[in-house]
C-alpha cells in the first residue's frame, strides 16, 4: 500500500505572509495559518486554536504574498515536511506545511464600529461567511503551484 502525505487545512492567516528569497534567487514565502477546534469539557465548549507554519516555495511563491493577508480565510492544501536545524548546540526539529495550492474562502473583512475595537470580523459576520463556503457560495479562486520544484531537495508538488 503507498503512503500519503497530504494535507487539508481550513483557517485563517496570523500575519501577512512573509517574503525571503534564497541565495539562488527563487523566492519563498512564509506565512502562519490558524485553525480552531471545539470540544465539550462537560460543562462548556472550549475552542482551541492551533498554528501552522506554511511555506510557498517557486514560482508562485510571491504572487501569494501580494495576494494574500492577514486575516484572509483559506483552504490550504500541501504535504507536512520536517525542517532541522541547530540552536545553541541542540537539534531543532519544525513541522512545516509546504502549500500547493490555497484557496481564498473570504478577505478580511476591514473592520467597521466595534469589529474596530475587537480588531476583526464579528461572529455574526465569520458565521455568514462559513454558511456561504458550505452552501458553495463563498469560494473565490484556487492559485496552483503544482508541477513546480520545490527548491528543497523534494519532488515536484
Amino acid at each position: 500500500m503507498k503512503n500519503t502525505n497530504h494535507c487539508v487545512l481550513h483557517g485563517w492567516l496570523g500575519k501577512d505572509p512573509e517574503v525571503r528569497f534564497r541565495n539562488s534567487g527563487g523566492a519563498t514565502v512564509l506565512f502562519s495559518l490558524c485553525t480552531n477546534d471545539d470540544y465539550h469539557n462537560g460543562t462548556e465548549w472550549v475552542e482551541v486554536k492551533e498554528w501552522h507554519d506554511c511555506v510557498v516555495v517557486g514560482n508562485a511563491a510571491e504572487q501569494y504574498a501580494e495576494k494574500y493577508q492577514q486575516g484572509d480565510e483559506v483552504i490550504v492544501q500541501g504535504r507536512v515536511k520536517p525542517r532541522f536545524y541547530e540552536k545553541n548546540g541542540q537539534k531543532v526539529k519544525v513541522v512545516e506545511i509546504y502549500v500547493s495550492t490555497m484557496e481564498l474562502i473570504a478577505k478580511r473583512a476591514k473592520p467597521i464600529g466595534n469589529d474596530q475595537q475587537r480588531g476583526g470580523a464579528s461572529e455574526g459576520r465569520k458565521a455568514e461567511q462559513r454558511k456561504q463556503y458550505q452552501a458553495g457560495n463563498g469560494r473565490q479562486e484556487v492559485t496552483s503551484v503544482a508541477g513546480l520544484s520545490d527548491d528543497y531537495g523534494g519532488k515536484n508538488f
